[in-house]
């Protein structure tokens, strides 16, 4: 019983291995041939779209040669259009408009700030010129107490201070002839009293 059993086991396990190392031999075959026919397919394939990667590399570099070029002209995190696609004509077209704009802007910018200085220099000479005037503000007339004294020519302040100068002066001159006055009415009445 046991001869009969048990070698039909054994010879089982042994018809068993025979095939089962065959198929892996079989397996390891195919792995092989199957990698070997990847790897020429992945270098066919290379070779097949050559001229398809060489012109995306051409029209990547293109557009970052043009993107170099732009980036001057627009503010950071701008969204840039496919460059690569646009015409040499259209692209400087595109370029000279950034640019006129860009130009554009930097002068207002500069305008302005000019405008800005010369207007706190504008002020500045009113603030000083009006505490020259300050001791002869009283003779100012109306019309001359609102002028922006910074706008005035040199000479027209000159002109304008000689004139308010000889009002005080004026002014100073009758406000003695009236103190030399009333001390002669006091003297006169001091002495009509002690009469």
């Amino acid at each position: 019983k046991d001869n009969r059993t048990k070698g039909f086991e054994k010879w089982r396990k042994t018809t068993k291995d025979v095939y089962l190392r065959a198929g892996q031999f079989i397996d390891a075959i195919a792995r092989k041939e199957m990698a070997i026919n990847e790897q020429v397919e992945s270098q066919l394939e290379a070779i097949e779209k050559h001229a398809e990667n060489l012109e995306l590399e051409r029209l990547s570099k293109l557009h970052s040669e043009r993107v170099e070029l732009v980036c001057r002209y627009v503010p950071d995190g701008f969204e840039f259009p496919n460059l690569s696609n646009m015409d040499q004509e259209v692209f400087e077209a595109y370029l000279s408009t950034k640019k006129s704009a860009f130009e554009a802007k930097i002068a207002a910018e500069k305008k302005a700030e000019e405008e800005r200085l010369e207007r706190e220099k504008i002020l500045a000479l009113h603030n000083e010129r009006f505490q020259i005037l300050l001791p002869y503000w009283q003779f100012l007339s109306e019309e001359d107490s609102k002028l922006s004294f910074g706008q005035l020519t040199q000479e027209e302040f000159e002109a304008l201070l000689v004139v308010q100068k000889n009002a005080k002066i004026a002014f100073d001159a009758h406000q003695e002839k009236i103190r030399q006055e009333n001390i002669k009415l006091k003297e006169e009445a001091d002495k009509r009293e002690a009469e």
